[in-house]
């Protein structure tokens, strides 16, 4: 069983946003009180030290479910931000309680162990494993940005801090601090060609109060040589918020409750996208040219030559990178290509495979419609031999209906669509086999088709087909007695969401005493159940002859391999 935690994590991130707001609006409002605003500064981070120190331990000890890497890194990140809290503690004692100035002091060694400790805690972070290639490229790019950012911290804080008339010990240390601010870079960079997954919530949060808390050392280290930082002012806000983050880090890492990256994968998917990390040499060369125009235009700047060596030297590290990704970018096209040629290859095949199993298909219909014409033949010859006029009428109605599928095949195979009836030229086919059959003239009945132009698959028009026959052939031999004259209408319409038949004639109609439903005519029975088979709807009307209206909707056509 899960234990419930204490609070969710929406709520801790509402009160750590609290606790910053408040701090940054205190500090607003104690500006004009220095001695105040001292205290209240003093007294508040080390509180907020306190907290976030207790938080990490937490999540130290529930790291251990996450392997002894994940329990070594978040130890080691425990101890560093311990050490920063005991300096955090030891400034206030000074400056509070003895009221001397903490800068430089006992304070500045724990201070400065804080820099070692969360490095080596970084370093145990999971890491992810990245090809040559990749490997190269990433230590091509922190190259790059690692010297220029090195280059704008000795310019504007290792250079001034030496020329400084201040004590000399106190420079030393100021130089050391900003070789522990850039040592925080450094490892910042390593996070940030990481690869993130749904656990990487907690190291993201690490990642920006990281980068908030170099931020604010650098403003701080300026503001030192400057003479205008005030104690408890509105600077340390950046101090607070990189504690606070880091405490939502810690909690998160000792929740069971993640951040739900899922929410964000659009912006996920634009980053990956945009491919923005490849940008960011370019970013930081730009800088770098810029701070050597900067120099070039300030003759106050004594280390021009090493300014302009080493931007020199930051461009030659971006053309080499270049080289390397214009090189994989060729490799890449090589491989595109290659690709498109066995994928040209494989469709070339399979329209080869299409190919022969249309050639196959069209035999096995050809064959299927010889084979039936020979049926039909074998009926006609039998009614050679057969007096009975009944007998040869029920022979010349299987002949017909052995036609009216044979016919279907045939169409099938002189078509290039295997799976398609056009029953425009197959109505009009049957039609003209069936007046045939039974010596019909066209003087005396003729033939109407209204026929739209539309095309079945073989489950709907064998069915079809056979009505067809069925109707026709009834009215042919039963509407028209005595040589009488008249027209057989067939209509074939798409009509709404399915098609409607109408078979109609003007001859005698239908005996008023023949029930549709109760029928033992083999034809209309045939008719009937061919028409269920279609899942379609009949209606016959006998005013002026014989009317079969049939409504339905073509089958559903089965996938053949």
């Amino acid at each position: 069983m899960v234990n419930k935690p204490l609070q969710s994590v929406n709520n801790i991130f509402v009160i750590a946003l609290i606790i910053v707001i408040s701090f940054a609006i205190i500090s607003m409002l104690l500006r004009n009180n220095s001695v105040s605003l001292m205290y209240f500064g003093d007294t508040y981070s080390s509180a907020i030290d306190l907290l976030v120190i207790i938080t990490l331990f937490y999540a130290t000890i529930r790291s251990v479910r996450y392997g002894r890497r994940a329990y070594i890194a978040w130890l080691f990140i425990t101890l560093a931000f311990s050490f920063y809290a005991i300096g955090d503690i030891l400034w206030a004692i000074l400056e509070l309680g003895f009221h001397q100035t903490p800068f430089p002091s006992v304070a500045d060694v724990f201070y400065l162990t804080f820099y070692p400790f969360f490095a080596l805690g970084i370093y145990y972070l999971p890491r992810f494993s990245f090809t040559r290639r990749e490997n190269l490229k990433i230590f091509l790019d922190m190259g790059i940005i690692i010297i220029t950012v090195g280059l704008l911290f000795w310019t504007f804080l290792i250079v001034p801090t030496f020329s400084s008339p201040e004590n000399s010990f106190a420079n030393i240390v100021s130089v050391i601090y900003i070789i522990g601010d850039f040592l925080l870079f450094f490892v910042l960079l390593r996070l940030l060609y990481s690869k993130f997954d749904e656990y990487m919530g907690p190291v993201l949060l690490l990642s920006m109060g990281v980068l908030i808390m170099i931020i604010t050392d650098s403003i701080y280290a300026f503001q030192t040589l400057q003479g205008t930082y005030i104690s408890g002012g509105l600077l340390d806000t950046g101090w607070i918020l990189s504690f606070v983050l880091v405490g939502l880090a810690a909690f998160l890492q000792a929740s069971n409750e993640k951040i739900d990256l899922k929410r964000f994968s659009h912006i996920i998917i634009w980053i990956q996208k945009s491919n923005l990390v490849s940008y960011l040499p370019f970013i930081w060369v730009l800088i770098a040219f810029t701070l050597l125009i900067w120099a070039n235009d300030n003759p106050f700047i004594q280390n021009y030559d090493l300014i302009e060596l080493i931007v020199g030297f930051i461009i030659f590290l971006v053309i080499i990178r270049q080289i390397i990704t214009f090189n994989e970018n060729k490799n890449l096209l090589i491989i595109a290509e290659k690709e498109i040629e066995s994928r040209k290859n494989a469709e070339n095949k399979i329209k080869l495979s299409l190919e022969e199993k249309n050639i196959l298909l069209q035999e096995i219909h050809h064959r299927v419609k010889n084979n039936m014409q020979i049926i039909s033949s074998l009926l006609n010859l039998q009614t050679r031999y057969v007096d009975d006029e009944e007998a040869v009428n029920v022979l010349k109605e299987s002949q017909n209906r052995v036609r009216s599928m044979a016919m279907i095949h045939e169409k099938l195979y002189q078509s290039n669509d295997l799976s398609h009836i056009n029953f425009v030229d197959y109505i009009q086919s049957l039609v003209s086999n069936l007046f045939y059959s039974y010596n019909i003239k066209n003087l005396q009945i003729k033939s109407i088709l209204e026929i739209d132009d539309i095309r079945l698959n073989m489950e709907t028009a064998v069915p079809c087909g056979l009505i067809i026959s069925e109707i026709v052939s009834n009215s042919l031999k039963y509407a028209f007695p005595n040589e009488m004259h008249g027209e057989i209408l067939v209509s074939f319409k798409s009509v709404e969401d399915g098609y409607e038949l109408i078979i109609s004639d003007n001859g005698v109609g239908l005996p008023e005493e023949l029930d549709f439903d109760n029928n033992k005519s083999l034809g209309l029975i045939l008719v009937k159940s061919l028409t269920e088979q279609i899942d379609g709807e009949i209606t016959i009307h006998r005013n002026h002859g014989t009317e079969f209206k049939i409504r339905f909707k073509e089958l559903k056509y089965k996938e053949r391999m």
